[in-house]
């Protein structure tokens, strides 16, 4: 199972008046309750699997502190705890999460430029992508050795 839903609601992180409890009810239900919901629902059949797997789509805003909003990153924040206590309580099933840093996808439209110019600290020198994603998203699927870890795939932007 891969939850790999998100939402955010950009907010300079020091607008704290902007971060209503109506903003923090949404990035908490999309980005913590939603993998919750999900994996709770799929706990039998993953533990029945002989290989039960589950991937976490995190952000490395959730590692950072920092990101399109302050709401946005503890959700992802507490997505990585989420992911570390259920590798623990759906044992064996191996559950991990794939924490992209800027990837230029639609979420960028209009804002490229600054997307671009945010990517360009990362210390290789191309942007991730979405096929990067999947391929760390494959590689601790097809792993059997990794549980309750969180995967960067951020060029190095983190370093």
């Amino acid at each position: 199972m891969v939850d790999n839903a998100g939402a955010t609601v950009p907010l300079p992180l020091d607008d704290l008046d902007g971060a209503t409890d109506d903003v923090w009810r949404q990035m908490l239900a999309v980005n913590l309750m939603a993998p919750w919901y999900c994996a709770r629902a799929g706990a039998d059949d993953l533990r029945a699997a002989q290989d039960g797997v589950v991937v976490n789509i995190g952000s490395i805003a959730g590692l950072t502190g920092s990101g399109s909003s302050l709401p946005y990153a503890v959700s992802k924040s507490a997505l990585h705890g989420l992911t570390r206590s259920l590798a623990r309580a759906l044992a064996p099933v191996r559950v991990n999460e794939v924490a992209p840093g800027l990837v230029m996808t639609r979420w960028w439209a209009g804002n490229e430029e600054r997307g671009r110019e945010l990517a360009s600290a990362a210390l290789i020198d191309r942007e991730t992508t979405p096929e990067d994603v999947a391929s760390a998203v494959l590689g601790v699927v097809a792993s059997r050795a990794i549980t309750g870890q969180t995967v960067v795939v951020d060029g190095g932007q983190t370093l």
